[in-house]
């Protein structure tokens, strides 16, 4: 019994420790100053396609980060409530020793402690998916532009340029206030 109570909690302590995250980045579009007489719309949908692709991978990295959290948030609870309900219960009605009851105990109020600052902390997935959503909406707002601008008569490359500028700051805000991020790296001029 003993041993079983530490094998849980050593591992569910471990496995906290070493969760690894996943963080969304966006750095593979970063904004390349272009000459006016350079944009085409060509270039300008080319730009918009491979923004969308860093996009891609921001709201990838988002749902990979909800995920993993949801299976550590369960994880966590389902250790505190086999700690608290079935094995202090269990330790108490065999007359253990008082500091097993005592470490079942401390376990137990632990993990609810965790799930506590995890939620406070907004590490949760819930807080993560609503980091992707606001991140959608400005995506949604940029992407609404650019069809707009495209379907104009007659075409303004500016109007269209704009757009794809707007859909990037959508996907970018995320890196650039993300404590995981590194630092951005300054484009070579053209």
């Amino acid at each position: 019994m003993k041993i079983l109570t530490l094998g849980i909690l050593v591992l569910t302590l471990a496995a906290c420790a070493t969760t690894p995250t996943v963080t969304p980045t966006a750095r593979g579009y970063l904004y390349k100053p272009r000459p006016l007489a350079a944009m085409s719309t060509s270039t300008i949908d080319t730009d918009f396609y491979t923004t969308l692709a860093g996009c891609q991978s921001v709201l990838t990295g988002f749902e990979q980060q909800s995920t993993q959290a949801k299976y550590w948030g369960v994880a966590l609870q389902t250790a505190g409530g086999l700690l608290g309900s079935v094995f202090l219960p269990i330790a108490v009605v065999r007359h253990a020793a008082a500091s097993v009851i005592a470490g079942l105990g401390a376990a137990a109020g632990f993990t609810n402690t965790e799930i506590s600052v995890i939620k406070n902390e907004a590490l949760d997935a819930a807080s993560i998916l609503m980091s992707r959503a606001s991140v959608l909406a400005g995506m949604q707002a940029g992407l609404a532009d650019y069809y707009a601008a495209r379907a104009a008569t007659p075409l303004d490359l500016n109007k269209l340029q704009a757009s794809v500028d707007k859909l990037k700051v959508a996907c970018l805000s995320y890196d650039l206030a993300s404590p995981n991020s590194g630092p951005i790296p300054i484009p070579a001029a053209p």
